[in-house]
């Protein structure tokens, strides 16, 4: 399985992987409902590209809402990028994981 294209752009964040695959996974496991009209990924699969859209969707709009319900948020372009930038970690990190699963399966 080759690297995609989250993973090869956040691996200076590898560090985080173990953190962001928990959240993940402990969210996945809570709010399964987050991923409508989506299914959960598997986790020793890649996301599928409407899982990345949906994934950078739930991200931004996090952000975008913290900032209307808080008048001391982040303006509305680091909200964005933040909500992109968290969107690279967290799927290049289960992206990471994926691919380490398929190798050991072989």
């Amino acid at each position: 399985m080759t690297p995609t294209r989250a993973d090869r752009l956040s691996t200076p964040l590898v560090a985080l992987d173990a953190p962001a695959n928990a959240i993940s996974d402990v969210l996945n496991d809570a709010i399964p409902w987050l991923w409508w009209p989506l299914r959960v990924p598997a986790r020793d699969a890649p996301l599928t590209a409407p899982a990345h859209a949906l994934y950078a969707v739930h991200g931004t709009v996090a952000l975008l809402a913290a900032r209307r319900l808080s008048g001391r948020a982040l303006p509305t372009g680091p909200s964005l990028a933040l909500g992109l930038l968290s969107w690279l970690w967290f799927t290049g990190a289960w992206d990471r994981r994926a691919r380490r699963l398929a190798a050991r399966a072989r």
